[in-house]
């Protein structure tokens, strides 16, 4: 075998092995660096930031991202509290992923853990070598006009699954409809009713929650943002409407008016 043939037969040996530059494949996982795709990053990230049980036990979020969009977002968070930093556990990825933002809403009486799932987040951004501040802004497609049709949200209550129908026109909401619930009786169920009135009559999400029935009232106004979202409605608007507060004048005539103080 003469020289030339020898240098031959090592390069397609090269080739086979995989050797030479550009001829391998190359595998990336969670732990790798992120891989440019495009003009954006890919990969799969973590994060983590202290919640209500604290740094000994934090909360970690891990974070797909397809070309710098975030695509998948999944949070744990075994020490906060259940039933209420829980709900932010649940519902705060999806909402992310949908605004390919941190900048979401955070859940009512869960703001430390909501905090905590937004820092961690953040925390997955730079681990991609991405600045958290470029995801700070909500991002929709939404225009604000509602999809006239009914809509069925459920979420979680104090005492169980809450399931509505939310019917909308192409401007308001028109009715909502109780369909399920497992709340308090005279309590929880009875807020409910009294939220759900109250987002009808004034068309905003930003009305009072019912005193002794926060929980309730605020599955009430989740679960219409959720139908509201489903509608094509920009969420963050209905939430941001000013509640008009009515007042009435009213005069009184006495005959005698008695004014004192101290002892008779």
């Amino acid at each position: 075998m003469n020289k030339k043939a020898a240098e031959c037969g090592l390069f397609a040996a090269a080739l086979v092995l995989g050797l030479l530059p550009g001829c391998g494949t190359k595998t990336e996982t969670a732990s790798t660096p992120a891989e440019s795709s495009g003009s954006g990053v890919s990969g799969t990230f973590e994060g983590e930031a202290a919640g209500i049980a604290g740094e000994s036990n934090p909360v970690k979020v891990t974070l797909t991202l397809d070309n710098s969009v975030i695509t998948d977002v999944k949070a744990e968070g075994p020490g906060e509290t259940d039933g209420i930093g829980s709900k932010a556990i649940d519902a705060l990825p999806s909402a992310i992923v949908e605004a390919n933002s941190i900048s979401v809403d955070g859940i009512s009486g869960a703001t430390v853990t909501s905090d905590a799932i937004k820092s961690a987040a953040a925390a997955a951004l730079t681990a991609a070598g991405l600045d958290p501040a470029d995801y700070q802004t909500v991002t929709s497609s939404s225009t604000g006009a509602l999809t006239p049709g009914t809509y069925t949200a459920k979420v979680k209550g104090m005492d169980g699954e809450i399931t509505i129908d939310v019917t909308v026109d192409d401007a308001k909401i028109t009715k909502i409809d109780i369909t399920d619930e497992n709340e308090t009786d005279s309590v929880g169920d009875k807020a409910l009713g009294i939220v759900a009135d109250a987002i009808v009559d004034k068309q905003s999400l930003a009305v009072d929650t019912v005193a002794g029935a926060t929980v309730s009232s605020s599955a009430m106004k989740a679960a219409v943002a959720d139908a509201l979202t489903q509608a094509g409605a920009d969420v963050n608007e209905w939430k941001n409407r000013e509640v008009a507060v009515e007042t009435k004048d009213e005069t009184f005539d006495y005959d005698v008016v008695i004014v004192g103080a101290g002892y008779a």
